[in-house]
């Protein structure tokens, strides 16, 4: 396998690849061509070729929030890195995860009047969750390699800890920058860090936010710039369903008509695993529901409870007969 000759790159891209980052946005250029060479080589990695940074940064973004993974921007020295800003701080106060890599000039060049280098370590702190800076690497056997697999360890874990948020990588390449070599030499290790899951809302705030709802007269519920969450996503068309599935058996009994309600009781609601599949079947109180929904326009005439011991084979059901008042 072709790989450059950097033992640097090679650390951080394998760094990405263990840590599943695999989406990429690249913004061409010279400095930042032996981590072009390391991606482009590897097919683990999805690439995007924006050549402008701030363009690139959006990009990004929405490919982060659409996807809620993390996605890894890479660019060349210089004033490069600072067209990320406007992206990286909305990502910052979005709690977006972003690794941005800028490949860098080595130290004995900065502030010495060369082409395209600016003081790039820090230039970006207020609006990233964790800096780190990477030299150039020359022996395989060197300290630096140990220490620089530690940290790169160290900034993407923190990317993807609560809060998430995006880190900023900085990588110095001296010349030669377009050599290859066919060998591997980073030997990357990932050191396995307890991320705790996101959640966004645990089975506990569901029920509590169910008995708000059922508590009002009337529900608005605003959902603002938040991870993509399924089950939240299924909760709420399950609510907005559920009373729409009330109103159709109410409007669908005729007048002085009889509404008959069997249900797996529980005062709280309860999910229940029926063939295989979570969320979709549930004890609940239904007819307090109901009567609620409608309160004058029906009266409960009856009750009673169908046990599975019985001669007729059954579950264990409560039954509810309404009668509609018109």
């Amino acid at each position: 396998m072709v790989r450059s000759s950097k033992i640097s790159a090679q650390l951080c891209i394998d760094a990405l690849s263990s840590y599943n980052i695999n989406d990429v946005v690249i913004s061409p250029g010279s400095r930042c061509a032996p981590l072009v060479i390391e991606l482009t080589k590897n097919t683990d990695f999805n690439l995007y070729s924006i050549i402008d940074e701030r363009s690139a940064g959006f990009v990004a973004l929405g490919i982060a929030q659409s996807k809620n993974e993390p996605v890894a921007l890479v660019c060349t020295s210089g004033s490069a890195l600072l067209n990320y800003a406007p992206a990286l701080a909305e990502a910052f106060y979005s709690k977006v995860p972003l690794i941005v890599i800028s490949a860098d000039r080595p130290e004995y060049l900065i502030t010495q009047g060369d082409g395209q280098t600016i003081k790039q370590p820090g230039s970006l702190n207020s609006i990233v969750k964790h800096f780190i800076n990477i030299p150039d690497i020359f022996d395989a056997n060197s300290p630096l390699l140990n220490h620089a697999n530690r940290i790169l360890n160290e900034s993407l874990s923190c990317s993807l800890e609560n809060p998430r948020q995006p880190v900023h990588i900085n990588m110095s390449f001296d010349e030669p920058l377009y050599d290859t070599i066919s060998e591997s030499l980073s030997n990357f290790r990932k050191i396995d860090i307890n991320i705790p899951n996101q959640t966004i809302l645990n089975q506990e705030k569901l029920i509590e936010f169910q008995n708000i709802v059922k508590g009002s007269k009337k529900t608005l519920i605003i959902v603002g710039a938040l991870p993509i969450n399924k089950s939240l996503n299924i909760f709420l068309e399950k609510l907005n369903q559920l009373n729409q599935v009330y109103k159709n058996i109410y409007n669908s009994c005729s007048a002085n008509g009889y509404i008959l309600i069997a249900e797996y009781y529980s005062p709280k609601p309860v999910s229940i695993e029926y063939r295989g599949n979570k969320n979709v079947l549930f004890k609940r109180d239904f007819a307090a529901e109901i009567l609620k929904m409608f309160k004058k326009k029906i009266q409960l005439i009856d009750y009673g409870f169908a046990y599975h011991g019985d001669k007729h084979p059954q579950d264990d059901l409560t039954w509810f007969l309404f009668k509609k008042n018109e």
